[in-house]
């Protein structure tokens, strides 16, 4: 089975109803401040935002079009996440918006690095038999996933919202 690989925030869901990516992160921003974790190491922040989640401070709505499009897309691809969240995080955002249970592997890339880091994505792809297709939405971290996968023999498709695949 092929493998597509997704971000979440901006392609699957945002805390901005209006799907705003500037907004998304000020959200994210205010429900560090109110938890007091405003200027935290990552991983501090990383906990806050699963506590804002699982509390409802930070409000997850869902990118329709991209859901829709990622669950007619598992019918032949399996799912593999890689987001800036704790992992747990995102199984919690996944069950959200309606594709809990759905995904494959979920990382954390900040556990390998940054998004716009080609080495950071090179330690999670060889974790992986292919690379078939990238989601991400930012293009600096869709530049660095592309290259990192090339550098690993792998020739996706990359996007940066989720279309419907051919399998």
């Amino acid at each position: 089975m092929k493998v597509i690989v997704s971000d979440m925030g901006g392609v699957l869901y945002s805390f901005d109803p209006g799907f705003d990516p500037d907004k998304h992160q000020e959200e994210f921003d205010r429900a560090m401040q109110k938890l007091g974790k405003e200027g935290a190491p990552i991983k501090e922040q990383l906990g806050g935002e699963w506590e804002a989640v699982r509390g409802e401070l930070l409000k997850i709505y869902a990118v329709k079009r991209g859901v829709e499009n990622m669950l007619v897309n598992l019918k032949s691809y399996k799912l593999v996440i890689v987001s800036t969240s704790l992992i747990k995080t995102s199984h919690l955002i996944l069950e959200k918006i309606g594709l809990g249970k759905r995904a494959w592997k979920i990382f954390d890339i900040s556990d390998f690095g940054s998004k716009q880091d080609p080495n950071a994505w090179r330690k999670i792809f060889e974790h992986l038999p292919s690379v078939d297709v990238i989601v991400e939405d930012g293009e600096k971290n869709l530049v660095a996933a592309q290259r990192a996968a090339k550098e690993l023999g792998f020739t996706p498709k990359v996007f940066k919202d989720v279309p419907v695949l051919k399998s």
